[in-house]
Parts: structure tokens; C-alpha cells; sequence
């Protein structure tokens, strides 16, 4: 059970190290230079961004959490010899793995749509997400914004 725990974990930084939801730096602001040559830059670097971050929200991003915590439920469960151990990896694995998914950071992708479209006035606020949990007398609020 605890070697599960560790490739889990190892896969997770795996992704992290190699299929990293980020945007290369800009350029800086005012450098000399062709303002198309710029502008076509910026373009490349909104669609990289959107595409990893599509990427990681998407139906791949899903199945591939669902076969690898299910590979790893089924080593567990041939090593310990006990399904429970099994199942319990592949539960714990795919729930955090999900979790990690929807919660990963997509206003690149509308913003990549919104350019696309020719909106380019103001900025509408992201989409938020509350919850909120009361417990006796105390409350716990969590808002998340997508």
C-alpha cells in the first residue's frame, strides 16, 4: 500500500515537472522592436497557455487519471493480496487526482476564445464558486474562482 502511495505521488510530480500549466514570460512592456513581430509573439503565448490549460482539464486529463490510479489500484491489490488495499488506492488516487483536475486554472482558454471573437474591451470577473459549511456555532466558507 505504501509503494502505491509513493508512485501516486511520483506520477504526480512527474506531471508537474513535465506537463506544467504555465505561460512563458512576457516580453517586457515598451521593448524596441516590430509591433507585429510583438504582437505575434503574445498571440503564440495566449495559445500555448490555453492549450495547456485545456489540456489539463480536459477528457484526456480524466481518463488519464482514471487508468493510471486504476493500474495502481490493481498493483496494490496483487501485491498486498487484498482487494480492499486495492480499491482504497484506486479510490483515494482517482478522488485527489479529480480534485486536482477541476480545480486546475482555465481563464486562459476564454480568454484565448474571447480574442478570437474580437472582445477586447473590459474584462468580466471570473466565474465563482462558494461553499459554505456550518458547523455548530461555526462557519466555514471556501470560494474558489475558475
Amino acid at each position: 500500500m505504501l509503494a502505491a502511495g509513493v508512485a501516486a505521488g511520483a506520477l504526480g510530480l512527474a506531471q508537474i515537472a513535465f506537463l506544467p500549466v504555465t505561460v512563458p514570460p512576457l516580453p517586457p512592456a515598451g521593448s524596441a522592436g516590430d509591433a507585429c513581430a510583438t504582437l505575434a509573439n503574445l498571440e503564440r503565448i495566449l495559445e500555448h497557455g490555453a492549450r495547456n490549460q485545456a489540456l489539463g482539464t480536459g477528457a484526456v486529463a480524466h481518463v488519464g487519471n482514471f487508468v493510471v490510479n486504476a493500474g495502481l489500484g490493481i498493483g496494490t491489490a496483487l501485491a498486498a493480496r487484498r482487494r480492499a488495499s486495492g480499491a482504497l488506492a484506486f479510490g483515494i488516487g482517482w478522488a485527489i487526482g479529480e480534485a486536482q483536475i477541476l480545480t486546475q486554472p482555465t481563464a486562459l482558454v476564454r480568454d484565448r476564445e474571447r480574442y478570437r471573437a474580437g472582445e477586447l474591451g473590459s474584462v468580466s470577473p471570473p466565474p465563482v464558486a462558494r461553499l459554505a459549511v456550518h458547523l455548530g456555532g461555526a462557519a466555514v466558507s471556501v470560494e474558489v474562482r475558475f
